[in-house]
């Protein structure tokens, strides 16, 4: 597990790759804890749909993320996971600017919650997913 956290830590000193996914959408660790990840994104007109505001994939990758770093620190050396399901509830329309989504991870369960994706305070999705853990 110390490998993986130390890479973690890496991300949150700019030292280390991200993942390239976490890349190409311009997502970054902000923060993490034992079981907790939060993940920001600075959404712009690139990551819009037609109507103006952020793509709902967009959306669900930034929680899928987050609850994903979360799980990662529950993980000892060796050890890999996969996401195998995902549901996202979308509660408001977002807007370009800063996003948020904390993912916290209890008692190492396969499945970790996006508690929210957050932008100027206010709530704008939900979200859970599945892990399967991978030995």
């Amino acid at each position: 597990m110390a490998r993986m956290l130390d890479g973690m830590e890496a991300l949150l000193r700019r030292r280390g790759g991200a993942a390239p996914a976490a890349t190409l959408l311009g997502m970054r660790l902000a923060s993490f804890a034992p079981g907790e990840a939060r993940v920001e994104l600075d959404a712009s007109g690139a990551h819009g749909n037609p109507m103006g505001t952020v793509q709902g994939g967009i959306l669900a990758a930034i929680a899928d993320a987050a609850m994903g770093w979360a799980y990662m620190t529950t993980l000892g050396d060796g050890e890999s996971y996969t996401t195998v399901e995902m549901k996202v509830n979308f509660l408001r329309a977002v807007r370009a600017g800063r996003i948020a989504a904390r993912g916290p991870c209890q008692e190492r369960r396969a499945h970790a919650r996006a508690h929210r994706v957050r932008r100027g305070g206010r709530k704008r999705q939900a979200g859970r997913a599945r892990r399967q853990h991978l030995q």
